[in-house]
């Protein structure tokens, strides 16, 4: 193997995220905390690499995803940060150092060994879901997942995820805050809610027939000040054309913690972005208008009705559970929630994986 011949460099991590589609989720947070702490070659593989090249001025290498540069970086890197599968033409070799962050918190969709694979796909999927460590954002996640990857306790790093420690930082909230709303130019005399559906591969819609006008009143009556919605498509489907202009498309967007992290409310339907948003303690409500449909194809390790967010299987529903919000009812119902889940989530994940990096 071509590996046996490229000596691994005991300082360089390889970085990619959703398969080179972006600089963003859990790697982007660990990568800017070694950027400021450690003394570390890091290396980003993207699927169009000309789009980051700006990243190049803060010292990163940026190479194009399955070029031959990107092989060389792969067996020659000690450490390899993910969020998502390997190829399996690439295998880690023993003296190199694979985690995978994965890209969802808590514990709500099957996935992996817990679905029913065909034997093909069981034996892709081991394939691709090799690794070293595999971070988790509680123990309801870890019980699952040893399953889902048929991998062994002692494998999981109980840190939560990195990409959620901006959420504990209180001291720049603020701050953070004006440079999301900067860099995404919107203004912060309005109040945003974000209405971020998750990826049906029996639907091809986007945005699921929810009633924007109705939500939007749904939201003054409820809240108060002015809103505006910003839209965040599946990255598998293409951006709808022709929004009213209080609603604002953020689909092309890398980073969704940003995008979370300045929104006042969130609507989504089925996806694990409830588990992140949660930690803002603002308020949440679920629109899943084909909910029959999806437990069809979809199973779950924790019951939609057992989420401590309200679901509306109508426009007229979610319109109801806006106006009628209780937040101190909500917030003891995710309190409980994240008991029962065993969170991890502390705001330090980040130095948690450094630590293991210099240890190695």
């Amino acid at each position: 193997m071509v590996a046996v011949f490229i000596p691994i460099e005991k300082k360089r991590i390889l970085f990619t995220a959703y398969e080179g589609r972006g600089y963003t989720c859990s790697p982007k947070y660990i990568s800017q905390y070694i950027e400021k702490k450690g003394d570390y070659q890091i290396i980003w593989a993207f699927e169009q690499p000309e789009n980051y090249a700006y990243l190049q001025g803060q010292g990163i290498t940026v190479i194009a995803r399955k070029s031959l540069r990107y092989i060389y970086y792969f067996f020659s890197s000690k450490f390899i940060i993910r969020n998502d599968l390997i190829e399996t033409v690439l295998p880690t070799t023993r003296n190199q150092v694979y985690i995978n962050t994965w890209h969802g918190g808590g514990a709500y969709k099957k996935w992996g060994f817990l679905v029913d694979w065909s034997w093909i796909g069981k034996i892709r999927y081991f394939l691709t879901h090799k690794f070293t460590y595999y971070l988790s954002s509680c123990e309801a996640f870890t019980r699952y997942a040893t399953l889902a990857f048929n991998a062994e306790i002692s494998q999981f790093i109980n840190s939560g995820l990195p990409r959620n420690d901006l959420f504990f930082d209180e001291k720049e909230v603020k701050l953070r805050t004006f440079e999301i709303l900067n860099k995404l130019d919107l203004d912060s005399e309005f109040r945003y809610a974000l209405y971020a559906p998750t990826y049906r591969e029996f639907k091809g819609s986007s945005t699921y027939n929810i009633d924007f006008s109705a939500l939007k009143t749904a939201l003054e009556i409820r809240f108060g000040g002015n809103w505006k919605i910003l839209f965040r498509g599946h990255y598998y489907l293409d951006n709808i054309k022709g929004l009213p202009d209080y609603i604002i498309d953020v689909s092309s967007h890398d980073d969704m913690q940003e995008i979370l992290f300045i929104s006042d409310v969130l609507i989504t339907d089925y996806s694990s972005s409830v588990w992140d948003y949660a930690l803002l303690k603002r308020p949440c409500f679920l629109y899943t208008p084909d909910k029959e449909e999806y437990e069809l194809v979809t199973n779950y390790c924790i019951p939609l009705e057992e989420w401590p967010y309200s679901f509306a299987l109508t426009n007229e529903s979610l319109y109801d559970n806006i106006v009628s919000f209780d937040k101190q009812q909500y917030l003891d119902r995710v309190k409980k929630h994240q008991g029962l889940l065993g969170s991890y989530e502390k705001g330090v994940a980040c130095k948690m994986i450094f630590d293991l990096l210099q240890r190695k």
